[in-house]
């Protein structure tokens, strides 16, 4: 929209804005959400990061006299779900709203350089306890760098679509990060054992690095259910340790294309 400029109009009633009826039905005024037909998805306007979300013209016969309306260079606009989305859905390139007086002027457009697809599925990935507590003795630990025996665990992808090209995933800590490299994470507060740490692997016995984001090359395009293997072992991060309560959380996050 170019730099920011002051316009001035004098005109007798109501300002507001209006869908392209081409993407969608005009709603009434006590909404700021534009739908989108049947996408299950909603546009919201704003003139810059700070103005509240624009709401539809209401016709009124009450005169407002002169306004002034402050257009910047930095719209807003925000996509909102509001039901199920549709798969395929899509925001079209081109004109979305303008924002018009009910006189009929037009203060501003908000257009669309190119379209937006809207990816509506996700795979599921339930939460994941692992049981550490198997095989896992202090007498494992004989030197800073020890291990105990690995414990196997899986983080299930469910029910994925089939229209994603690929999954990636990462690892964040919840806790203090003793070797990221190495995928060795602090114990968490509530914890009493002393010098040590949880060291992740994925199932090639290669330590996860910590943050790092990683190509599932497991998936498959035509969707369903998976599991991504990975492992957890005890590791030995001081001279001395001392026996007790050993748990800690990690987050697993996925991105789609």
């Amino acid at each position: 929209m170019g730099s920011k400029m002051i316009i001035t109009c004098p005109f007798t009633g109501s300002l507001g804005l209006k869908l392209n009826p081409a993407i969608g039905a005009q709603p009434n005024f006590s909404t700021s959400l534009f739908r989108l037909k049947d996408t299950g998805i909603a546009l919201q306007f704003s003139l810059d990061s700070k103005s509240i979300a624009l709401v539809p013209l209401q016709f009124s016969d009450i005169s407002i006299g002169v306004r002034t309306e402050t257009l910047t260079s930095d719209p807003q606009l925000r996509v909102i779900q509001t039901g199920p989305i549709k798969e395929g859905a899509v925001i079209p390139a081109g004109l979305l709203a303008s924002l018009v007086s009910s006189d009929d002027q037009t203060f501003a457009t908000f257009n669309l350089s190119n379209p937006v697809y809207i990816v509506a599925g996700a795979c599921k990935t339930p939460n994941v306890s692992v049981d550490m507590t198997r095989d896992n003795k202090t007498s494992s630990f004989k030197k800073i760098g020890s291990k105990t025996n690995p414990v196997a665990f899986n983080i299930q992808l469910v029910e994925c679509p089939n229209f994603l090209k690929s999954v990636k995933y990462s690892i964040k800590a919840n806790t203090k990060v003793i070797d990221a490299n190495k995928g060795v994470v602090s114990l968490d507060a509530s914890s009493t054992a002393k010098g040590i740490g949880l060291q992740v692997s994925r199932g090639d016995d290669q330590p996860v690095v910590i943050g790092k984001e990683y190509n599932f090359a497991g998936y498959d395009r035509a969707g369903g259910d998976f599991n991504i293997p990975f492992s957890a072992s005890y590791i030995q991060t001081d001279a001395s340790i001392e026996a007790g309560i050993a748990d800690t959380s990690l987050t697993f996050i996925m991105s789609y294309q």
